[in-house]
């Protein structure tokens, strides 16, 4: 192979002649390997045969350069890839054999030719820049902590310096990895599978007349629990560009009595229509049990604000915009959330954790899932802290009945109205009493009341909200047990009713709801 290049011949023959036994093949190419590093090419096995195979054959092993052999172009003629080869039908053989008298194996040089020059640097090499399973490992433990390909491989090269592993092939062992824990499982029972091992609440619908996935939602078990207990405001808001599926995320996030940020639901949407957000909002609404939603805050999206209207007709909405009329938000119990502020910043925090937007829906979910746990960490350290800890400043009699049963964040509160108190005193003109109906805590002429005739402040002066300090709802406010008998009794009836077609049919319908793992739906791209 010239290519109008000066023809190259360079001599190993000597380098890898030896007289030594190796006692098992892999040590017989882990020698001829090393050789080749050191002299500047990457040795491979080019074939292999055992003496079982065909008769009056020995088991051997013929080794080769990487670059040895010519390139084969694709059967098919038509396409029209860009295609590159690194072969240069280098003469370059070894051959490994067993000895025949024992278990022993010598190596013997057939060629020693190389018809090009020496690498001066292997890195690049493919071969030899391949992950040891120790290695896959650590990119495996690396890549489920959401660490980026550069940070994996400055790890391995931290680990072994003399690591040839190139960016280009972390990517590709991450893909592979990831291939690996999907199986043979499309992507979508990869997911529900998923969903399935934690117990997530879910729900997704197709496309009317086919198998592709229209919308689906799904939330975490605590989330519901979190929810419950503060149902009185939702933030919601939805982002592009989390996948590679071209489908919007509505996110919905709710407040926790400690003005901790929780995620109440997820939702992939085909389209930004008023009957995909309608859709996603009652499945929502179906799991708020313990009372109504008052209060909710969006974007200026309109398809969305129509749809938080049908599904919660009772919620005062309060759509964002660039600047507030205070005198109408004023007027709500929003405890102190007026923008979509918290969302968006909820936005920000997945995507960064992401990298990059081509993910499939399983990396996406698994990214939120940890998020979630890690979240709902942090929202149970709040609580604890408002418990047991005890803030000096707040040590006076006025808060004797506040410490340790409400939030720690309502006393913040109630303290600076309190700075307010000798400016406004009793007078409830001067006051506005704004924070009583906006957050459910005492005013500033409510405080100077207490403070005057040395009164604690009642716990029934706050806002109940204040002081769920927990996940658990109470047992009162639970639904009662519910039963899917007479459904199910139902169900047979009419299938023993139905000719053999719609039997296989129904059957279909009732196996992916068992065994979710088995779902036909896929998912397209828009």
């Amino acid at each position: 192979m010239n290519d109008g290049v000066e023809p190259v011949m360079i001599d190993l023959t000597d380098v890898f002649t030896t007289g030594m036994m190796f006692e098992t093949r892999d040590e017989l190419l882990k020698w001829a390997r090393n050789v080749g590093t050191e002299n500047g090419i990457v040795v491979v096995i080019f074939r292999s045969e055992n003496a079982t195979a065909r008769p009056r054959t020995k088991t051997k092993s013929i080794i080769g350069y990487e670059r040895s052999g010519k390139y084969r172009p694709w059967k098919n003629h038509n396409l029209t890839r860009s295609t590159w080869t690194r072969k240069c039908d280098c003469p370059f053989r070894l051959r490994g054999t067993r000895s025949s008298v024992g278990d022993g194996w010598y190596l013997h040089v057939i060629c020693g030719l190389h018809n090009h020059e020496l690498a001066k640097k292997l890195i690049g090499h493919s071969f030899l820049g391949r992950l040891s399973q120790d290695e896959k490992n650590v990119l495996g433990d690396m890549t489920k902590n959401f660490e980026k390909p550069k940070n994996i491989l400055l790890t391995l090269k931290d680990h072994n310096v003399e690591s040839l592993t190139t960016i280009k092939q972390v990517y590709n062992a991450r893909q592979a990895y990831r291939s690996s824990l999907r199986g043979s499982r499309t992507k979508m029972q990869r997911l529900l599978t998923l969903m399935e091992r934690d117990k997530y609440v879910y729900r997704y619908r197709k496309v009317e007349g086919s198998d592709e996935l229209r919308d689906i939602f799904w939330t975490h078990p605590e989330a519901m629990t979190l929810v419950n207990n503060f149902h009185i405001i939702l933030i919601m808001d939805s982002t592009y560009k989390t996948c590679r599926y071209r489908m919007l995320l509505l996110e919905i996030i709710g407040v926790t009595s400690t003005e901790m940020t929780f995620c109440v639901g997820f939702s992939y949407l085909q389209f930004e229509r008023v009957d995909n957000f309608t859709w996603a909002l009652q499945m929502v609404k179906e799991h708020i049990t313990s009372g109504e939603v008052e209060v909710i805050v969006t974007d200026r999206d309109l398809a969305l604000m129509n749809a938080v209207e049908n599904v919660f007709p009772k919620a005062l909405l309060i759509p964002h915009k660039e600047s507030f009329v205070e005198a109408w938000t004023n007027r709500v119990m929003h405890f102190g959330n007026t923008t979509t502020q918290r969302v968006e910043s909820a936005h920000w925090s997945l995507k960064r954790i992401l990298q990059d937007s081509i993910g499939d829906i399983c990396s996406v979910w698994e990214t939120i899932n940890i998020m979630i746990v890690l979240q709902h960490n942090e929202i149970i350290a709040s609580f604890e802290k408002s418990i047991i800890q005890k803030v000096h400043r707040y040590s006076n009699r006025l808060y004797a009945n506040l410490r340790g049963v409400v939030s720690k964040n309502a006393i913040d509160h109630i303290a600076a109205e309190y700075g307010r108190v000798k400016y406004v005193g009793i007078d409830q003109t001067e006051c506005r009493c704004t924070i009583r109906t906006t957050h459910g805590l005492p005013c500033a002429c409510e405080i100077a009341r207490y403070s005057m005739t040395s009164r604690s402040i009642p716990l029934n002066a706050i806002h109940v909200w204040w002081s769920k300090l927990t996940f658990h709802v109470d047992a009162s406010s639970k639904p009662s047990e519910l039963s899917v008998k007479h459904e199910i009794d139902v169900i047979v009836k009419k299938f023993e009713e139905l000719d053999v077609p719609d039997k296989i049919s129904l059957k279909g319908k009732l196996r992916e709801i068992a065994y979710p793992s088995t779902t036909s739906f896929r998912i397209g791209i828009n």
